[in-house]
């Protein structure tokens, strides 16, 4: 432990706070909550932001053991690194920006994303024509 003066009063430093994520624990609870949603609905996990900080990597490995098949995260860079940890039987969808270029990237990957506007949707179409594979999408609609 590193030690610094502040006015003569020692200040350690080190971690105010840090995560512990039990294996056991998260497979008995996506167990349970897979049992109350049913075996006809998917369970997503949300793992956008470093998985909340515990390591993207790290957590689709425990987190496919669990039984988790479809992940969740905010965009294409986290995508990409979520491609590069998960099973290939394991899906992935974009929940926020996605960059226009990234389309055709998103596509050619299996990757699903949002549709929010007619701009998009035709992006997604042209892209899906050019890549010779559907694309995966999520409707975003307002009522």
């Amino acid at each position: 432990m590193h030690v610094n003066m502040n006015n003569g009063l020692p200040l350690e430093q080190h971690p105010a706070s840090w995560i512990e994520l039990s294996e056991q624990a998260l497979r008995r609870n996506i167990h349970y909550l897979k049992r109350r949603i049913g075996k006809r609905a998917r369970f997503c996990s949300v793992i956008k932001g470093n998985a909340y900080g515990h390591g993207t990597m790290q957590f689709i490995d425990i987190a496919e053991r669990a039984g988790v098949d479809f992940f969740a995260v905010f965009d294409a860079y986290e995508a990409e690194q979520a491609l590069q940890a998960r099973r290939d039987t394991s899906d992935i969808m974009v929940m926020g920006m996605m960059d226009h270029s990234a389309v055709t990237w998103a596509v050619e990957k299996g990757i699903s994303f949002y549709v929010f506007d007619a701009d998009r949707m035709e992006t997604a179409i042209r892209s899906a024509k050019a890549c010779g594979r559907p694309a995966r999408i999520h409707l975003e609609l307002e009522t």
